[in-house]
C-alpha cells in the first residue's frame, strides 16, 4: 500500500498517478505502511471516500432565463378590437336615433287606433243602455199584464207553456188539457188565447211525432190530426210538411 507524496491519500499499490490530485506517484516500500518522515498523516478512510467523490460531483447547468409576457395593452389587435367595438357602438346609436325620429308616425297610429277603440266602447255602452231599456220596458208590459190577471189566470197560462214545451198540441187540445187539470172552461180559454202559438207550426210537430211512433198513410195521419182538434186545414199543412 503506498500514499501520495503529495495529498497523502491512499493508493492502490499499481497506481501511478494520485487519483485524488493527480501527482505522479513514487515507489514506495509495500511492506512499510507508515508514511516517510516529514509527510502528511494519512487521512481517515472516510475522508478519503469524500475527497475522492468530490471530483466526481456534477455542476448543474444554469436556468434559462424567464420569457416575460408583453403587456395586454402594448398587444396591437387589443387596440384594434376596442376600435372595432367604438365603430359598433356608433352605428348601433345611429339606428336607434334614426328609429326615434320616426316616432311620429307610430303615435298617428296609436292616436287612431286609441280613437277606434274609445268610439267602440261608446257604442257597446249606448247599445247596453237600450237592451237595459227595452228590457225594462218588457219587464213592466208583463208586470202590468200580470197585474190585470187573476191568480187563476196566471197559474193556467204557465201550465199551458209547460204543456207546450215538450209536446204539441192543437187549441182546442190544449184547452181540452188544461179542463182535465181542473181549469175553469174560462181560465183554460184565456190562458190558451193570451199565448202567441202558431198552431200550423203545432200541426207540422204534431205530424212528425206520429211518423216517428209509427206508420201513417196521408190521409190516415191528416184523420188522425183532425182527432186531435186540429182544423182540415192545419192537418193537410202538417201532412204536407212531412212530405207524406
Amino acid at each position: 500500500m503506498k500514499f501520495c507524496t503529495k495529498c497523502g491519500v491512499q493508493q492502490d499499490v499499481d497506481s501511478q498517478f494520485c487519483t485524488n490530485c493527480g501527482q505522479e506517484m513514487e515507489v514506495s516500500n509495500p511492506v512499510n505502511d507508515t508514511p516517510a518522515p516529514g509527510m502528511p498523516t494519512p487521512q481517515p478512510e472516510t475522508q478519503q471516500f469524500s475527497q475522492a467523490a468530490a471530483p466526481a460531483t456534477t455542476a448543474m447547468p444554469p436556468m434559462p432565463p424567464m420569457e416575460q409576457k408583453t403587456p395586454i395593452y402594448k398587444l396591437w389587435w387589443v387596440w384594434l378590437l376596442g376600435v372595432f367595438g367604438f365603430l359598433m357602438l356608433c352605428c348601433i346609436s345611429s339606428v336607434v336615433i334614426a328609429s326615434l325620429a320616426d316616432t311620429s308616425e307610430i303615435d298617428e297610429i296609436i292616436a287612431e287606433i286609441e280613437a277606434a277603440v274609445d268610439e267602440a266602447v261608446e257604442e257597446q255602452e249606448t247599445a247596453v243602455e237600450d237592451a237595459q231599456d227595452t228590457s225594462d220596458d218588457a219587464t213592466s208590459d208583463s208586470a202590468s199584464d200580470d197585474t190585470e190577471m187573476t191568480m187563476s189566470q196566471q197559474q193556467a197560462v204557465r201550465s199551458a207553456e209547460n204543456y207546450l214545451d215538450f209536446m204539441s198540441f192543437s187549441r182546442s187540445g190544449l184547452i181540452g188539457q188544461l179542463e182535465f187539470e181542473d181549469f175553469s172552461t174560462e181560465d183554460a180559454t184565456f190562458a190558451v188565447d193570451y199565448l202567441d202559438i202558431d198552431w200550423y207550426e203545432q200541426a207540422i210537430q204534431s205530424a212528425e211525432d206520429y211518423l216517428d211512433f209509427t206508420g201513417f198513410s196521408r190521409q190516415g195521419l191528416i184523420d188522425q190530426l183532425k182527432f186531435e182538434g186540429f182544423t182540415e186545414e192545419q192537418a193537410i199543412h202538417g201532412v204536407d210538411a212531412t212530405g207524406l
